[in-house]
């Protein structure tokens, strides 16, 4: 009979429940990574072998692992797998519960926003059935689970607002009642979150402060990174920029250490952020590309898609108007529920669409803006990293200027990375179906990308390009 790792099974996948929701998860996190092959051998022999209890059992015990390391589309597959199997096994409530409940928080990070879109119902369904169970069980922490999840789903629908409120104050109490500085922490940092985007801000930095404080004192730097961002983001609100930019600093070096990139994305994020408020814009192009990779290592939709409000705004800021208005046609799906939570996004974000518009003129920008509409994230995330580079390759004219364009950004040697990638191509004699086929991107955005060089470069056929590229080193023949 084929025999399962005893490892995974008797020790670190059940033991990686608990071990996650304490001030040792940064070393389960490490454990659970150098586990991941055993973990998915014993993942599918339980499936082959049938049993659903077994399966159950370990699908729900790693669904933080998942959530943390951006597997969500993985996990949510493993836990639909495991309650099929279960339908008609009737398994423990409490292991139901936690099924249900990670089923909808991995549901809540991949389905939410951007090109995985699928709105937040199918997370909400699954927490509240989820939290149905979890009132039927004596288990307290199975309790907490399932009301982080439901304040998690909740938290992304107006109507339920309400709801995430009244549930993440329940969830506080119960975990001062146990004793239990971990999930106290983790619902602080939500906590803070929720009185943010209600306005109440010096009830957010007493969240975010508190959640911060009991990481500390555990030695959970994980925590401590995510209450920093929090916390930073409400002194942001606050004009308290010096401030936010020190303990943003502070939390950078905290998630890295808890290898947590995608908090660590969030903070350089919101670097980026402050400044832009202070009008550094070369700073501003590092942190929001370094905060727009690390989120999209992350598969972090969330996370990149502040990115991108970020990147509309030093668009507009460096003059590059066109790349601002591209930028927001790839988000304007999610604008809305990106701006719920976060709210002072959508000031900002505002002033740099009225910046782009009169720079354009309405009708050119809203031209622009429906036609990135049809290309999505992707496109989206290519244009802001041409921003960036365009304010770094030449940071003495944009911060002199004010965020001003200058001709230094417009002249040939400032061609972006794709540009002269598609330069290149061309000189090689490659049609625009072959460039798009090389560089995985649709016709329309080659077009587009050889428009721009031309215009930069001066030139009004393949044949200009090619000799400009073969003169200026492009190319060696």
């Amino acid at each position: 009979m084929e025999r399962p790792p005893r490892l995974v099974l008797r020790g670190t996948g059940e033991s990686a429940r608990t071990g996650l929701e304490s001030a040792d998860e940064t070393s389960w996190s490490s454990l659970l990574e150098s586990e991941d092959a055993n973990i998915r051998s014993a993942l599918h022999h339980l499936d082959r072998t049938g049993q659903a209890n077994g399966l159950l059992q370990l699908t729900s015990a790693l669904g933080r692992h998942w959530r943390n390391s951006g597997r969500w589309n993985h996990g949510q597959s493993w836990l639909g797998i495991a309650l099929e199997q279960s339908a008609g096994s009737n398994p423990p409530a409490a292991l139901l519960a936690d099924a249900h409940a990670w089923r909808g928080r991995l549901a809540i990070e991949s389905g939410v926003i951007g090109e995985k879109r699928k709105g937040s119902a199918e997370a909400i369904d699954a927490v509240d059935a989820a939290l149905a169970l979890a009132y039927e069980v004596d288990d307290p922490r199975v309790l907490l689970r399932c009301i982080e999840a439901a304040v998690a789903a909740h938290s992304t629908s107006d109507e339920a607002g309400e709801r995430a409120r009244a549930l993440c104050v329940r969830g506080i109490s119960l975990s001062m009642e146990l004793g239990d500085r971990w999930w106290q922490a983790m619902l602080e940092s939500w906590r803070g979150v929720q009185l943010r985007v209600d306005g109440d801000l010096m009830g957010a930095e007493l969240a975010s402060t508190t959640c911060r404080a009991l990481a500390r004192a555990d030695g959970n730097r994980h925590m401590a990174g995510l209450g920093g961002w929090v916390l930073s983001s409400v002194l942001i609100e606050l004009r308290r920029a010096d401030e936010a930019a020190a303990v943003l600093r502070v939390a950078i070096e905290d998630n890295m250490s808890a290898g947590d990139r995608r908090s660590a994305a969030f903070c350089h994020l919101s670097l980026g952020t402050i400044q832009l408020l202070r009008n550094e814009l070369v700073g501003a192009a590092e942190h929001l590309r370094d905060g727009l990779l690390l989120a999209q290592e992350s598969s972090d939709w969330v996370g990149a898609g502040f990115g991108l409000i970020g990147f509309v705004s030093l668009a507009s800021r460096s003059g590059n108007h066109g790349h601002a208005a591209r930028i927001l046609g790839g988000l304007t799906p999610d604008v809305d529920a990106l701006c719920r939570m976060h709210p002072s996004q959508r000031r900002s974000l505002d002033r740099a669409v009225a910046s782009a518009s009169d720079a354009l003129g309405p009708e050119m920008f809203e031209r622009i803006v429906e036609q990135a509409a049809q290309l999505g994230w992707r496109e989206a995330t290519l244009d802001a990293l041409d921003v960036a580079e365009l304010v770094l390759a030449a940071p003495h004219q944009t911060e002199r200027s004010g965020g001003e364009p200058t001709a230094a950004v417009e002249n040939p040697n400032r061609l972006t990375t794709r540009e002269i990638e598609v330069l290149r191509l061309i000189a090689e004699g490659c049609t625009n179906n072959e460039v798009g086929d090389r560089l995985f991107v649709s016709v329309g955005t080659v077009e587009r990308h050889i428009a721009n060089l031309y215009r930069k470069i001066g030139a009004r056929r393949r044949a200009d390009a090619t000799v400009y590229a073969v003169r200026n080193g492009f190319l060696s023949t």
